[in-house]
């Protein structure tokens, strides 16, 4: 008896021979379709086993592909996964010019042409994150960017974190070779910008010693992080060292959620048109997450090709453990 998959190479040699069908054989390469499979694994958290059905193959060969390790032809089983790519939803991932993002964007150029310091802060998933990406990729000048966490926290440790992102290596030891380090590189660069990201981890020593290397090499410094980072930097009563990080900040920005008009241009953005169901994304905006909740609910509904509508929403908002 043929397996399914015998009878899948069997079926479309089949096609493949006949002359009234175009050769579907892929043009691109198998490292193309794997990593565009993968991508898209990812973004819609899909198993193995879930594409594998979709594109008719069963886990194990499809696994083996997928790992690099398919020992007989790919040909075949590679037509099926380009055939099932361009099913999926043509979806914008780009970055998406927002009311919020673009505030956060202006903040950094602020930053970068003056060289002085600034704080920006907000809700999580307000686009914090997608503006750093858009401001990176677009500026005709140096920026770099050190996303910090709690392990990064100290002062030697946060000095660590910002010398990787200046791409240093791993040569210096102690605080004071790596802001050696970081201080000559920073001097060297064009119209400079450091943006920290996730700043509330940083501990008071780590933000006074970053502030002293703005002061010395006269670099943009930016300091991006929730409502936490603006509080922490700038509410409270202030201890000697807080008050003259924050006499030092040129430039603040707090958003503490995003506009109507921002889930209206998502919703434009996906050609979201079911009246009702933008107003449940409109609420859902208000929740924690955001934008980032509004976008996964979207992505959810539309990955296997359906509407977005009251009744997807549901569906999707229940997978994704929020609520209405």
């Amino acid at each position: 008896m043929n397996t399914i998959d015998e009878e899948n190479d069997k079926n479309l040699s089949l096609v493949k021979d006949s002359p009234a069908v175009p050769n579907l054989r892929p043009t691109r390469s198998g490292d193309d379709l794997r990593s565009d499979v993968r991508e898209i694994m990812a973004r819609e958290r899909l198993q193995r086993s879930t594409v594998a059905k979709k594109i008719g193959y069963s886990r194990a060969p499809f696994t083996q592909w997928l790992d690099g390790k398919y020992k007989r032809n790919p040909n075949k089983i590679e037509e099926c996964v380009s055939e099932w790519l361009a099913k999926q939803p043509k979806t914008n991932e780009g970055y998406l010019s927002l009311y919020t993002s673009e505030q956060f964007v202006d903040l950094l150029s602020v930053a970068q042409e003056s060289g002085d310091m600034a704080l920006g802060s907000g809700g999580p998933g307000i686009g914090k994150t997608f503006a750093i990406r858009h401001f990176v990729e677009t500026s005709e000048y140096d920026v770099w960017v050190a996303t910090m966490s709690p392990a990064s926290s100290g002062l030697v440790s946060s000095l660590q974190t910002v010398a990787e992102a200046l791409e240093l290596g791993d040569s210096y030891s102690g605080a004071r070779g790596l802001r050696v380090a970081i201080c000559q590189c920073l001097k060297k660069g064009s119209w400079p910008l450091l943006i920290i990201d996730e700043a509330q981890h940083l501990s008071m020593a780590a933000l006074e010693e970053l502030r002293s290397i703005h002061d010395e090499t006269g670099c943009g410094l930016a300091f991006i992080g929730n409502e936490t980072a603006y509080a922490k930097i700038t509410g409270g009563s202030r201890t000697v060292g807080y008050a003259q990080l924050f006499s030092r900040l040129k430039t603040r920005l707090h958003v503490s959620k995003p506009t109507l008009d921002d889930v209206d241009a998502i919703c434009e953005n996906w050609r979201v048109g079911d009246k009702q169901a933008i107003n449940i994304l409109r609420k859902m905006a208000d929740r924690p997450g955001a934008l980032r909740l509004v976008t996964n609910l979207i992505r959810l509904i539309i990955r296997d090709g359906n509407r977005v509508t009251v009744q997807n929403l549901k569906y999707a908002v229940n997978i994704l453990g929020a609520d209405l």
